[in-house]
C-alpha cells in the first residue's frame, strides 16, 4: 500500500499536457503574394520552439510561434505552410522548473517569383 501511494505521488511529476493550439489552411510569417500560382517545396516540415521556466518566473528564452513557423519555412525553404497543425506541450515540476514547446507542422510551399533568390551583393540590399 505504501508503495503505491508513493507510485500515485511520483507519477504526477513525470506528466505534461499536449494541446493542439489551430489547423491553418495557410499560414506564413512574411509578405505573400496570392496571384501567383505556388510550387511545393517539401511536405511535413516541422519547426519549433522552445523555453524553459525556473522557479515561475526565471524564464529562458521566449516561446514565439512566429519564430516555430519562420524555422519550418527556412527549413522547407518557401515562402508559406499550407494545411499547417500548431501544438503546444507543456511540462512541470511544481513550478520549480516548466518546459514549454510550440511546434508547427505543415507542407512548405513557394510562389514563383521566389524560385530565383539571387544572393545579395553590395550594391543591393539584401531583402530584395
Amino acid at each position: 500500500m505504501r508503495k503505491l501511494l508513493i507510485l500515485l505521488f511520483i507519477i504526477p511529476l513525470f506528466l505534461g499536457c499536449s494541446v493542439k493550439m489551430a489547423d491553418l489552411t495557410v499560414v506564413s510569417s512574411m509578405n505573400v503574394e496570392f496571384n501567383q500560382q505556388p510550387t511545393l517545396a517539401e511536405r511535413n516540415v516541422k519547426g519549433s520552439d522552445h523555453c524553459f521556466t525556473f522557479l515561475w518566473f526565471f524564464q529562458l528564452g521566449t516561446l514565439d510561434m512566429e519564430d516555430a513557423i519562420d524555422k519550418a519555412l527556412k527549413k522547407g525553404d518557401g515562402d508559406m505552410l499550407k494545411n499547417a497543425v500548431v501544438k503546444r506541450r507543456n511540462w512541470s515540476l511544481f513550478g520549480i522548473i516548466s518546459w514549454e514547446k510550440i511546434t508547427v507542422v505543415g507542407d512548405s510551399w513557394r510562389n514563383q517569383s521566389s524560385l530565383y533568390r539571387p544572393e545579395p551583393t553590395k550594391d543591393m540590399p539584401p531583402g530584395n
